[in-house]
Parts: C-alpha cells; sequence; structure tokens
C-alpha cells in the first residue's frame, strides 16, 4: 500500500495539464501590435486627460503650498497670542499693584491731612489767645475766633540766583533750590 500512494500521486500529475503553452489567435497579437498605431481620436482624448493631470498636479502643489503657508501663520499667530496674553498678564498684575499703591497713598494723605488739621486746631488756640482775648474785650463772642481759621504767614521771598561768572559762552552753575 505504500508504493501504490505515490505511484498513483505520480501518474495524477503527469496526466494533468500543466503550463501547456496555447498559441494565441491572430487577433490576440493583432491588439496587442496596435496601441503604437492609436487612432486620432484616442491620441487627443490622452493627450487631453495628461494637461487635466498636469492642470491638477499643479493645483495640488499650489494649494499644499498654500497650506503651508497658512500653517506658518497659525504658528506665528499663535505665538503672538501667547505673547500678547503674557503681557496682559503682567499689566494686570501691574494695574493691580498700582491700585493697591494708590489705596495705601491715599490712607497716608488721609492721615497726614488729619495730622495737619489736628496741628492746626492745636496751633490756634496758642497763636490766636491774645485776639481771643481782645475780641472778648470788644465784646465779641468768643466761639467765633476761635472757628476763624488763621491766615498761615507768608512765604518769603525766593532767593535771586548768583550772577553769572565769566565769559558770554560759559555757563555758570547754578545751585539747586
Amino acid at each position: 500500500m505504500r508504493v501504490l500512494f505515490p505511484v498513483a500521486l505520480l501518474t495524477l500529475l503527469l496526466s494533468t495539464p500543466g503550463c501547456v503553452r496555447q498559441p494565441r489567435s491572430a487577433d490576440a497579437r493583432g491588439e496587442k501590435a496596435r496601441p503604437a498605431e492609436e487612432p486620432p481620436a484616442m491620441r487627443a482624448r490622452i493627450d487631453e486627460l495628461e494637461r487635466e493631470l498636469s492642470a491638477r498636479e499643479a493645483a495640488a502643489t499650489d494649494a499644499s503650498l498654500g497650506q503651508a503657508d497658512l500653517s506658518r501663520k497659525v504658528d506665528e499667530l499663535s505665538q503672538l497670542n501667547a505673547e500678547m496674553s503674557e503681557r496682559l498678564k503682567l499689566s494686570s498684575e501691574g494695574v493691580q499693584q498700582l491700585a493697591a499703591e494708590r489705596a495705601r497713598l491715599s490712607d497716608e494723605l488721609a492721615q497726614i491731612r488729619a495730622k495737619l488739621a489736628d496741628d492746626a486746631l492745636g496751633a490756634l488756640p496758642a497763636a490766636g489767645a491774645a485776639p481771643a482775648a481782645d475780641a472778648t474785650a470788644d465784646g465779641a463772642p468768643a466761639a467765633a475766633t476761635e472757628a476763624a481759621p488763621a491766615a498761615p504767614p507768608p512765604l518769603p521771598p525766593p532767593a535771586a540766583p548768583p550772577a553769572a561768572a565769566g565769559s558770554e559762552g560759559e555757563v555758570a552753575a547754578v545751585p539747586e533750590p
């Protein structure tokens, strides 16, 4: 039985037609030779399709260049946006600092004004004691003189700058006041 199986297999393989070359018909050979001799209508259609293909390739190239340009612009705008966001953040912090500083300075100014008002009220009775006594002697009420503020003392006249020494081309140093 062992011998029968390989023999049967060999017989089967030899009996089936394998790669037997069949001769082509004359029509099949003629069709293959004809593409070199294209009719004018076919050649015109092929030329039209080639022009269309090259136009589409040019359009695709232009589109890819346009897309690259737009991508570059988007990147630049993104960077600019990030920079402007950072500047805005810094400026808002600066505005907050300025607002806090303004509030602090307003408080200090209010304290200084209150102190000056207290000092001015404290200085009025001492300077105004004699006029108040005169006013009471004249028959005027003492409360009226205390309510009127005393005029501030006059300011001294500004000092004249020293005369320039030297020739006309030289400029003399003027001391800072």
